[in-house]
This record gives C-alpha cells, sequence and structure tokens, in this order.
C-alpha cells in the first residue's frame, strides 16, 4: 500500500485542507479524491457555499504532485 496525500487547492493556489490515506495504485486514489470532491461539491451547495473552482491535488508519498482533479471535472453543473 501506498501512502497518498490529497490536497484542496483554492483558485488562488492557496491549500484550504487535506488528508492522507493509503491505496495499492494511484488509479484507486484518484477515485477517492473524485468521491471526496463530489461529496464537498455537495456539502458546499448545501451550505449556500458552492465549490466549483476548487481542486484536488493527489501527492505522493515522496511530495510529487500525482495528478490534479478539479471540482469542476467531477459534477455537472449545468
Amino acid at each position: 500500500m501506498t501512502k497518498y496525500f490529497f490536497r484542496v487547492k483554492l483558485p488562488d493556489g492557496s491549500v484550504q485542507e487535506s488528508f492522507e490515506a493509503e491505496f495499492a495504485t494511484s488509479a484507486e486514489a484518484r477515485s477517492e479524491a473524485v468521491r471526496a470532491a463530489r461529496e464537498m461539491v455537495s456539502d458546499g451547495l448545501w451550505h449556500g457555499q458552492p465549490l466549483a473552482n476548487e481542486t484536488f491535488e493527489i501527492v505522493s508519498e515522496e511530495g510529487e504532485t500525482i495528478e490534479e482533479v478539479p471540482f469542476q471535472s467531477v459534477v455537472n453543473f449545468d
């Protein structure tokens, strides 16, 4: 299992929050980022704080950015 760090990057580039989890593959880590982003967008809409311009940054244990998952890519806002 490999440890991945998930950072919520705001439009200005700052990091709002982060968490870590272990997965067997980077594809599993990406699936978790998509699931978590959908949940955060849903919660934000419920509380009147839409999150559309944020991005999940998936980072390896070595500090390398594996992938970025824009919140807009996981929810249809139309």
